[in-house]
Parts: C-alpha cells; sequence; structure tokens
C-alpha cells in the first residue's frame, strides 16, 4: 500500500484517482465499480458528491450517465501531481543516498499529465551509472525519464540551455539534501 492508498481509500477518493488517472476519458457508473472494486452503491454516491462539488463532469447520453475528471480544476491538478509524488516514493528512498537533489518537473509536476504522459526527473548526483541503474530497474504504469547530472554539468546547462534550466528549476523540489550545518 502506497502513501496514497493509505491516505485515500475512501470511496470518493478511489473513484477520483480513477477518473484522475484516466484523464479524457468518461466512464458509465458500472465501468467505474470494475476498475474501482467499489461497490455500485457507493460509486452512486461518490459520483453525486464529486460532480457537486465540480471535481467531475456528468455527461448524459441516453439513460446513461458518463463521468470524466474536470481537468481544470485547480484541485484536480495538485491532486494528479499528488499521486505521481506518491508513486515515487520506493524509488525516492532509494536515491536519497545517491542524489543531492530530486527534483519532479513537466506536466506531471504541474498537474496538467495525459494518461500516458511520462515521469520527467532532475537528478542531481555524481553517481550517474548508479541512479539511472536504479531508476531503470524501477518499473511503473508511466515510464520514467530521468536526466542525471553532477554540479559541473549543471552549472554548463544553466548558461547553455537557459530555459531548460528554467523549466527544471520551476518543477517540485521532491528532495534534496541539508548540508553538514542542517540547513
Amino acid at each position: 500500500m502506497d502513501i496514497f492508498d493509505a491516505l485515500f481509500s475512501a470511496s470518493q477518493a478511489r473513484v477520483l484517482l480513477f477518473l484522475s488517472r484516466n484523464t479524457g476519458e468518461a466512464f458509465f457508473e458500472r465501468e467505474i465499480v470494475e476498475a474501482t472494486d467499489v461497490s455500485r452503491s457507493a460509486v452512486n454516491l461518490a459520483t453525486r458528491a464529486l460532480h457537486k462539488t465540480g471535481l467531475i463532469h456528468r455527461d448524459h447520453r441516453g439513460r446513461m450517465n458518463f463521468y470524466r475528471v474536470n481537468e481544470l480544476h485547480p484541485f484536480i491538478r495538485q491532486f494528479k501531481t499528488l499521486d505521481t509524488i506518491a508513486s515515487l516514493e520506493t524509488l525516492l528512498v532509494e536515491l536519497r543516498s545517491l542524489s543531492r537533489q530530486i527534483i519532479l518537473f513537466g506536466s506531471r509536476a504541474d498537474g496538467t499529465n495525459a494518461q500516458s504522459s511520462d515521469i520527467d526527473l532532475f537528478i542531481l548526483s555524481s553517481e550517474r551509472e548508479k541512479v539511472m541503474k536504479i531508476v531503470g530497474r524501477y518499473r511503473l504504469k508511466y515510464p520514467i525519464q530521468a536526466m542525471v547530472m553532477n554540479n559541473q554539468e549543471l552549472v554548463e546547462m544553466k548558461e547553455k540551455d537557459a530555459a531548460f534550466y528554467a523549466q527544471v528549476k520551476r518543477g517540485l523540489v521532491l528532495w534534496e539534501a541539508s548540508d553538514e550545518l542542517g540547513t
């Protein structure tokens, strides 16, 4: 069980998590029941409540209701980012001893990712081969694009590719080593 499962095990959260992981797709209640292992009555109550809050949209087609996540809602964007961070927790624990800084950047950092979007990680480390080996054996539903650089390469990137450097720095710092003074 990952952090997300522990925090969000209630029916509404499970329904919202399923819909947010399938951005752009609409599902009717039975499909949500099958995908989430939540009872039909709980899915019905959850979709009603989530629709009232504006977190999901409901579309009527014939006699059926289809539900999809409201991608424009700011909570959904943060929810999707939190889901990504939770899925990375085991990897982050493994990488901490080899890294000075780990940053999530790109669409998964700002919650605008599509279902097929990869996970963009910037890892500041002098142990590129070890880091890449760990990342390479780590399996998620989404591919991980890891960019591993040492301090000198980071300085060079800042000078030669300022736009990319800025994009990385706008990302979310998932882990950062503290200095010897504990700051």
